[in-house]
């Protein structure tokens, strides 16, 4: 609060914003990307961004592959972010809230369609 308290505002200018990372304070949306580019260095090296970006499957496969990365898939979770009152129950297995984490990674329902799955294309593959 003493640090406010010495803030002198002057009523007669008018606000404006200034953006702090390009050189004019003008923001830019170039501007903007390099700075989260920076920021997301780290996913640059260690996710396989190529394995979804250029691969040969179908456009709506590729496009689910980046909805299921980057964690937007409408799920239960983000519709009560969004103000939507619901029971969040994983529809596949009941055990567990439903995220987009649980219905890939941990949901026991899901596991067992991905096995069954890579098995098969396993099999396809190897009788080629």
């Amino acid at each position: 609060m003493q640090q406010l308290e010495t803030v002198h505002i002057d009523t007669n200018k008018r606000d404006f914003l200034i953006w702090k990372n390009s050189k004019d304070k003008k923001f830019y949306m170039n501007n903007c990307y390099k700075l989260l580019m920076k920021q997301t260095s780290f996913w640059e090296h260690n996710w396989p961004w190529k394995m979804i970006r250029k691969t040969k499957s179908p456009m709506k496969v590729a496009v689910f592959g980046w909805i299921a990365t980057w964690g937007v898939c409408l799920t239960q979770e983000i519709l009560q972010r969004r103000g939507f009152f619901l029971a969040n129950r994983c529809y596949l297995c009941e055990d567990e809230q439903e995220s987009v984490e649980h219905l890939f990674l941990h949901c026991r329902i899901s596991r067992q369609y991905r096995d069954f799955f890579s098995e098969y294309l396993w099999y396809l593959l190897g009788n080629t």
